[in-house]
């Protein structure tokens, strides 16, 4: 199958309303992130749709941790698995481990944590930023993330902010549902929090409404849509897997 069938193809089976929004979304997220010959994780992959998108555009390796549990209603796994096997993406390999109950041998050029590092400890996000027992938990999770990675190596990580019109009303946002605003914190707090443990801010874009175009990229759009965020770290610390 040639790349603009694959794109087609996993497009639908990952719940995109068109390859042209796949794609978008992709382009963005990766922006100008060279893929081709690195090592990729994807934590909390979910149906894998990142995951193939950097298989597809050269990436060396590309692992998916998704410890989805056995009959979950999601069935995140179960799609991820069509995915990787339909396409015969042998550069893939899919796991249902953690991130603490994978074995790492190797260290990763690309780290994506997308719509997942609330769910890394959803009790301990929700006071992040004002509990220090919180705090400390979320830095040895960052610890652990930079633990794997090669130096220079870059860490993308995409999550709603807690900042939001609806949660500030206490309602639902029509445009965010199921979003527990409460369990998400703002792009300062995990910039901090980074940064602390040897990452340096590369970028923060907030997600653009693909009908909408770049204009809606901005924070008061967000603010009184899903308050989604795009940041981008960089590890150029002497305490990674590529330099023990």
């Amino acid at each position: 199958m040639e790349i603009q069938g694959q794109v087609n193809y996993i497009s639908s089976l990952v719940g995109y309303k068109t390859p042209a929004r796949y794609s978008a979304r992709a382009e963005f997220v990766f922006d100008t992130l060279e893929l081709k010959n690195k090592r990729v994780l994807d934590v909390g992959c979910g149906k894998g749709g990142l995951l193939a998108w950097a298989a597809l555009q050269g990436a060396a390796f590309v692992l998916g941790l998704e410890p989805e549990e056995e009959g979950a209603v999601g069935g995140s796994y179960a799609t991820l698995e069509k995915v990787v096997s339909t396409l015969s993406l042998d550069t893939v390999e899919i796991s249902r481990s953690t991130l603490d109950g994978y074995s790492f041998s190797k260290p990763f050029d690309i780290v994506i944590l997308y719509n997942v590092i609330n769910h890394l400890n959803e009790h301990a996000v929700v006071d992040l930023h004002s509990n220090p027992d919180s705090h400390n938990i979320f830095l040895g999770i960052a610890k652990k993330i930079r633990s794997v990675m090669a130096a220079n190596g870059v860490l993308i990580l995409a999550d709603a902010a807690r900042s939001n019109l609806w949660g500030d009303l206490g309602t639902k946002s029509p445009f965010a549902r199921t979003l527990e605003w409460r369990k998400h914190q703002n792009p300062a707090i995990w910039r901090a929090l980074f940064e602390h443990v040897g990452f340096r801010t590369l970028d923060l874009r907030w997600s653009q409404h693909y009908l909408l175009g770049k204009w809606s990229s901005n924070f008061l759009m967000r603010y009184v849509t899903s308050s989604h965020f795009v940041m981008r770290f960089i590890l150029n610390n002497e305490n990674t897997m590529g330099n023990r």
